[in-house]
């Protein structure tokens, strides 16, 4: 969410967006060889080895996670669409090299369990941005964008300055279908799907999203 400051005088609103669809966008973008560099040791790793345990048998254990992180530093220096990287081939955690979605729920669901759940593409936005403590004037769905942010920019009074937010694209939106996004939710196992509709069961009252597919 995008939020103002908290100094007086100033206006505060926020910018939400379902929690299904920052999932999925999250799960696509762990595809990407620079988020597996970046993401790897902060639960990226730990969710796969989690996921994965039973395909692996504990005498080649350590050597499939060496390996795997080999190919993750190597990623920060080669393009894996221009150049191959040479690995076992019944090491699960290539199959594939990132975590699926049921892998990152699962991670979302340990880490509630911990307390240790500060990330923004899967904590609730009405915790995330303190809702009650920061007392929003508004709050702008990014489904609705550029619309309801042109709404909040004429009523700051800088219409002047629209031509701004009248360029903006908002690709984040536009490259997540709304069919793709329930067709990976609903291929959750149903005790996971049931976490994420707890987990998430604020916003979806707050803000008016649609805890199913819509038809």
């Amino acid at each position: 969410a995008v939020v103002s400051t908290q100094s007086t005088g100033n206006t505060r609103f926020m910018v939400v967006r379902h929690p299904y669809f920052r999932l999925v966008s999250h799960q696509k973008k762990m595809q990407l060889p620079n988020h597996v560099y970046m993401f790897r040791g902060i639960w990226m790793l730990a969710a796969m080895e989690r996921g994965r345990r039973k395909k692996i048998s504990a005498t080649l254990q350590g050597k499939y996670k060496s390996e795997f992180n080999s190919y993750v530093d190597w990623l920060h220096d080669h393009d894996p669409a221009k150049e191959e990287y040479s690995h076992s081939e019944d090491n699960p955690y290539f199959d594939p090299p990132y975590p699926d979605l049921s892998e990152m729920v699962d991670a979302i669901y340990h880490a509630r369990k911990k307390g240790n759940d500060w990330e923004g593409h899967w904590m609730p936005a009405n915790e995330f941005c303190n809702i009650c403590s920061n007392q929003f004037k508004y709050v702008a769905l990014l489904e609705e964008e550029p619309l309801e942010l042109w709404y909040i920019t004429d009523k700051l009074g800088l219409w002047a300055d629209r031509t701004v937010f009248l360029s903006h694209e908002n690709r984040s939106q536009k490259h997540t279908e709304t069919d793709d996004v329930w067709d990976f939710i609903e291929a959750l196992p149903q005790e996971r799907r049931q976490f994420l509709e707890k987990h998430f069961d604020i916003d979806f009252q707050m803000f008016g999203y649609a805890r199913s597919r819509q038809s």
